[in-house]
């Protein structure tokens, strides 16, 4: 199978995660599909097995969630820095909305704030 590449993604850094690629070539649709993807993968059936509490399972999902969203890179990009990068205002809007934290910096210290 060969991959080519559009002239516009040449020279994109589209970072190590399926949903850092999506932020970087501006797909918001599978940025969704991603994080429901992951939401139905996760642990929290099993977790709400062995507990019994539903505010607490709640608070675990949303911090699973937090976790997918927030995944950085070796170099410290998360998705929400990966579409600032290549002004990707769709996926920007739509991952700080899903809650993509606009704070976590990079290696070089940037962050998006």
């Amino acid at each position: 199978m060969l991959l080519v590449l559009l002239p516009q993604f040449r020279d994109c850094s589209f970072g190590e995660y399926p949903l850092s690629f999506a932020a970087a070539v501006g797909e918001r649709k599978i940025c969704g599909k991603l994080l429901g993807a992951y939401g139905e993968r996760n642990k929290a059936e099993e977790w709400r097995k062995q507990h019994d509490d539903k505010a607490l399972h709640d608070d675990y999902q949303d911090s699973l969630k937090l976790d997918f969203l927030n995944k950085q890179s070796v170099h410290g990009d998360t998705a929400l820095h990966i579409a600032v990068r290549y002004g990707r205002q769709n996926v920007m809007d739509w991952l700080i909305d899903a809650g993509a934290n606009g704070s976590m910096q990079v290696q070089n210290s940037l962050s998006l704030r």
